[in-house]
């Protein structure tokens, strides 16, 4: 039995199923390096995002920290994701970063952390189904000197999935989808006109699938289907990585911190 909710509240609270990750320039300004989904599995806290947005092209950690409710929060636990080999492994492009109970506890009381149970897979092409692409703007994020922090979400919904991500570079469809989203001005709920700000810093966010009753204005809750890590300007889409394949990264990294052998 599905829980209907008015689309504009699923919209309006999309800010708490994301948190902002801002990291330093090389002149140590603060900036947004991109987005992150809170997860929970058992008792096992941890954020989903993307892997550039956590390791530099050398593969060293990118420092990061996010906003808890009244400061911010340096993410200091450890970090896996999938290694990309050009031409033999596809370009998953998704990582998992530990979180310790002092601050998953910050950030409970902040964001609402995904479930096991809110996942679910993307659908073919259909009437009536939706998926909502979340995350934090950089242009919409700017970070002043002396100013506090007031992170802004974005959320986007387009019913165009697309089949065709082994078309480009390193992506597989055992891996990956493709939205289109080629507005750079869209109707919100309200009917007013909203212009779709540069994607940059949305790399990591998450999305969600909802089956939406246009003429009531419904919707289902939301259930995390992938990752957004990349927007290709010509083509109009974005590619996202399927959530399940955050598995093998979340149970290597449970071990881990667990200290559990790597065959238990």
């Amino acid at each position: 039995m599905s829980i209907w909710a008015p689309v504009r509240a699923i919209g309006e609270t999309m800010h708490r199923r994301i948190c902002p990750l801002y990291t330093f320039d090389n002149r140590n300004r603060i900036h947004i390096a991109g987005s992150g989904v809170p997860f929970r599995a058992g008792d096992f806290r941890f954020l989903l995002t993307a892997a550039h947005v956590c390791f530099d092209s050398s593969k060293t950690p990118i420092p990061l920290f996010t906003m808890g409710s009244e400061r911010p929060h340096a993410l200091r636990g450890r970090r896996g994701a999938w290694e990309y080999v050009p031409g033999k492994t596809p370009d998953i492009d998704l990582s998992v970063m530990a979180l310790d109970n002092d601050l998953a506890d910050a950030l409970e009381g902040v964001y609402q952390f995904a479930t096991p149970a809110e996942t679910c897979y993307t659908t073919a092409k259909t009437p009536g189904i939706h998926y909502l692409i979340a995350g934090y703007p950089a242009e919409r994020n700017p970070v002043s000197p002396g100013r506090l922090f007031a992170p802004l979400a974005t959320h986007l919904i387009t019913g165009d999935i697309r089949d065709g991500a082994e078309t480009l570079p390193g992506k597989s469809n055992d891996y990956h989808f493709l939205l289109g989203h080629p507005g750079k001005t869209i109707t919100t709920y309200t009917g007013a006109r909203f212009r779709v700000p540069k994607v940059q810093g949305m790399s990591g966010g998450g999305v969600w699938r909802v089956e939406i009753d246009i003429p009531r204005k419904l919707s289902t809750s939301p259930c995390l289907v992938g990752i957004g890590i990349e927007y290709h300007k010509t083509r109009k889409v974005f590619v996202a990585t399927r959530v399940q394949a955050a598995i093998p990264l979340v149970n290597d990294l449970f071990r881990l911190e667990k200290g559990l052998p790597a065959d238990s």
